[in-house]
């Protein structure tokens, strides 16, 4: 059977569209670029100028499976990590950046690592925490009046508290290098960063207008820094910007658009069309605010406490039915083309404009621990591969029929238990369980899980509508 897109009836496409075109998107989150950020008031510093990076570790350590919630004997709520905690660590931020004008104001770096001759110190609370940082006011009291720092320019700080209770803070200024000159043409069209009429933001994503875009069109300029691994062909280029813009124009895919520069010719990173609706997390996310995450038992454990609440469905089964094949279709033409891609989410998963479902940050090797495969959890495996894809896919079934946005696993790179609305086609539930077999060599195909949902999309048309009149067709 060959591989397409899913195929609506107008009533069906019309739900979708409309999914995929919600009116709020500017609202909420979303900060237009020519208001000017507020400073907060506790730390001089904007907010959403964080970002902190993941933690190294010693040799022979893991990252902290789980937190545990504890009580002091004053009541107070804390976490405590659960397993080996980080040995070193570090927290950046940007001051003074103006959101119209990219790669402005000063990026400040603090680095640390964990504390024997004090236990209670700042340095030790942040590693304790898993992506915790420094906290800002701590950060604005002992560290900010030291520092000097110059537009441009990234301050790299050595941060520790000594016994006395004072702190040793050392400081250098280095240059930020963003990239080199890209010695081979890459496979996309250029267009200059100055070029770019920034308009919207959300953290680190930036929604730009091009002069090539209609008014009613714009793009996400998706930046990369250069600490990421480089591609060796194009040299301080990031390796996932070839990767991305060698990608065939297919339908699957979300693909870049264009190659961004600088002035001085180095790549800065890369242009997608903008889709309202953002991710299929996102979109499940707002139809259901506020909803607790829920925490999937081991499938081999005692789960009779475990179920989701009853609650109607938001989303069309035609529309479910539709997405599914979407993402099946394109991770099964993905596995044709000997590509893995390793960190299938329903956040790399972008809901379109025009109601269809397509990937997006596909990148193999990478994995995210609640989507991850138990095999990958043997030494962290990092190893792409067809059957862990398709553990990934089976989780999305699960999440989409069951419109959970966000969930946790109670054990990380365990087959987790999945429970299901009563509404849920048992044919369904049956194939996304049969993706979560602990043996990888079990595990369905992507194209015979394609081919399953086209059949499940046609005996739901047929049920759905006794007439026989076409609802929904896969080609």
């Amino acid at each position: 059977m060959s591989l397409a897109l899913a195929k609506f009836h107008p009533e069906a496409a019309a739900d979708a569209v409309a999914l995929g075109n919600p009116m709020d998107w500017e609202r909420g989150t979303w900060v237009p670029v020519d208001q000017p950020r507020p400073v907060d008031p506790l730390t001089g510093f904007q907010p959403g100028g964080w970002t902190v990076a993941e933690d190294d570790y010693q040799p022979g350590e893991v990252a902290p499976a789980h937190r545990e919630l504890i009580q002091d004997d004053d009541s107070e709520e804390r976490w405590r990590p659960i397993g080996q905690i980080p040995h070193t660590g570090w927290t950046s931020f940007v001051v003074d950046a103006d959101d119209r004008v990219l790669d402005s104001g000063s990026e400040v770096r603090i680095a640390y690592v964990r504390n024997s001759d004090v236990p209670e110190c700042e340095e030790n609370e942040a590693l304790d925490i898993p992506m915790g940082g420094l906290k800002p006011d701590a950060i604005r009291t002992y560290i900010m009046p030291h520092l000097h720092l110059e537009s441009g320019q990234r301050t790299v700080v050595n941060f520790r508290t000594l016994p006395d209770g004072s702190f040793d803070i050392t400081q250098r200024l280095e240059p930020i290098v963003r990239g080199v000159l890209v010695f081979e043409p890459l496979p996309l069209p250029q267009i200059p960063l100055s070029s770019l009429q920034p308009i919207l933001r959300y953290d680190d994503i930036l929604i730009v207008k091009t002069p090539l875009e209609s008014p009613a069109d714009s793009s996400v300029l998706k930046i990369f820094s250069a600490h990421h691994e480089v591609d060796q062909r194009y040299p301080g280029v990031d390796k996932r910007i070839p990767f991305l813009a060698g990608l065939p124009d297919v339908d699957f895919l979300l693909r870049p658009t264009h190659v961004v520069v600088g002035q001085d010719g180095r790549v800065c990173g890369i242009l997608l069309p903008h889709q309202p609706a953002s991710s299929l997390a996102l979109t499940l996310g707002r139809l259901r605010p506020g909803a607790v995450p829920p925490t999937l038992p081991p499938f081999a454990g005692d789960c009779s406490g475990f179920s989701l609440p009853a609650t109607p469905a938001s989303i069309p089964w035609l529309v479910k039915l539709g997405w599914l094949t979407d993402i099946a279709a394109a991770v099964a033409w993905l596995h044709a083309q000997s590509l893995w891609w390793g960190d299938l989410k329903s956040e790399n998963i972008v809901v379109c404009r025009d109601g269809h479902c397509r990937l997006i940050d596909y990148i193999p090797g990478a994995f995210t621990e609640n989507w991850g495969a138990p095999e990958v959890g043997e030494g962290y495996d990092t190893i792409p591969s067809g059957p862990r894809d398709v553990f990934a896919l089976g989780l999305v079934m699960w999440a989409l029929a069951e419109e959970v946005a966000v969930f946790n696993r109670q054990e990380r790179f365990v087959r987790p238990f999945l429970a299901w609305n009563e509404g849920t086609p048992g044919e369904l539930r049956e194939l996304a369980m049969s993706c979560l077999d602990d043996n990888p060599d079990l595990r369905p195909s992507a194209q015979g899980i394609y081919e399953v949902l086209v059949g499940l999309a046609h005996e739901h048309q047929s049920a759905s509508n006794p007439n026989n009149t076409t609802l929904y067709a896969v080609t």
